[in-house]
């Protein structure tokens, strides 16, 4: 008879739908809550224990009966949903206001249960919120939600920091500090620092650049972008180096020289030969724009016993024009790249003495090493020039 009696209220317990001062309801699950529970206490009915919830600002409850003592504990914290236990009934609080509901007899969908706008103290509020959380990330198609896989509440919060994006079923989509959400990809958020905008996905990540650049490459494991206008052409001291498409990077420095020039640190510029491409300029204008051509170089300017040295390297066995010229109706050389006369002078004991008076453009020839004289200079008409000149350019500072 006792059992009968135990059997029966534990029915009356499951079907019963409690309606609370102030318009608050609590519903029983068609599941268990997985949790931790405070303030086990006999009550006289599962009214009695809601009325305890509601006080303490709590959104659920577990009643169960021992013997023939019916027993209240508070749920304190949430961590999931399981399949019904034996012999308790747990109670969450009613915001969903959803007719289609079930009460009693049949399946509660718990994600409407726990979906609606909340009214109660603030702590148990995080806590409804929790648990709608943790629906959605079960998945919106199993009502009870219920996973069987072990997660919990946890699983739907990102880590301290992180900024929350969003969650889906078993994906939760957060973003590292300092970052903004682009798009998602295989259950993951993909970022992109501040500052920078989003280029690519490679290997589950997103590639991200500052405005105005574009991704070069990945290197121990970061993402090097270059100017729109130039490319990576290697690294300096562990920092990416971005010169010009038809530049190269000057080893064991940061900066570029047009492609077949070098660096030389007695000029701190770049010195390369260019061809003339078989049309020997006749003018100053001719032979400059030679140079232009390659990169806005113009003709070198020799300075110093040093640099005349490092232009002898340039040159090897190939003669070369430099930038010395007798203007028209002058008599001594003069710079082309600053119209000067030369204060340092390798000009050859003949020609140093040599003056032109109204006879047409001259130009200044570097002898080779497969000349006499190699280094010295000669003065030479247009009708016997060399194939290549000597030209001189700024170098681009890697950025």
């Amino acid at each position: 008879m006792a059992a009968h009696l135990r059997l029966s209220l534990l029915l009356l317990l499951i079907r019963i739908r409690l309606f609370p001062v102030e318009a608050v309801r609590f519903t029983i699950l068609p599941n268990s809550l997985v949790g931790s529970f405070g303030g086990r206490e006999a009550v006289r009915s599962v009214d009695a224990c809601s009325q305890r919830a509601h006080k303490k600002g709590r959104v659920g409850f577990r009643v169960e009966l021992d013997g023939e003592q019916l027993y209240c504990s508070i749920l304190e914290h949430f961590r999931s949903f399981e399949d019904k236990k034996e012999g308790v009934g747990d109670y969450v609080l009613d915001t969903s206001l959803d007719g289609s509901i079930c009460y009693g007899e049949g399946e509660q969908n718990v994600i409407k249960l726990v979906s609606g706008a909340c009214k109660t103290k603030k702590s148990g509020c995080e806590t409804l919120s929790d648990m709608n959380t943790y629906c959605h990330f079960v998945g919106r198609d199993i009502p009870n939600c219920v996973s069987g896989k072990g997660d919990s509440v946890e699983s739907t919060k990102c880590p301290q920091g992180h900024t929350f994006i969003g969650i889906e079923k078993e994906t939760l989509l957060c973003c590292p500090p300092k970052t903004k959400f682009v798009k998602e990809s295989a259950k993951k958020a993909l970022c992109c620092p501040e500052g920078t905008e989003f280029e690519k996905e490679a290997d589950g990540k997103a590639v991200c650049c500052p405005k105005g650049t574009t991704f070069q490459r990945t290197e121990n494991g970061k993402d090097l972008c270059c100017p729109g206008d130039t490319e990576y052409k290697g690294s300096s001291e562990g920092k990416p180096v971005c010169c010009p498409k038809d530049y190269q990077l000057n080893t064991g420095w940061s900066h570029c020289c047009p492609k077949d020039f070098v660096f030389k640190q007695n000029f701190k510029q770049c010195v390369g030969m260019v061809s003339m491409g078989g049309t020997p300029p006749k003018t100053t204008a001719e032979l400059k724009k030679h140079c232009t051509d390659k990169a806005g170089s113009i003709p070198v300017k020799i300075e110093n016993a040093a640099q005349n040295m490092d232009i002898l390297e340039v040159v090897g066995t190939s003669d070369a024009l430099i930038g010395l010229h007798v203007p028209v109706g002058k008599y001594k050389m003069h710079w082309i790249a600053d119209d000067s006369l030369p204060k340092y002078n390798n000009m050859n004991a003949v020609d140093k003495e040599h003056t032109f008076g109204d006879k047409g453009e001259h130009f200044g020839k570097f002898q080779s090493k497969a000349e006499k004289d190699p280094g010295f200079w000669y003065i030479v008409n247009p009708a016997k020039l060399p194939p290549n000149v000597v030209c001189m350019a700024p170098l681009y500072e890697g950025t």
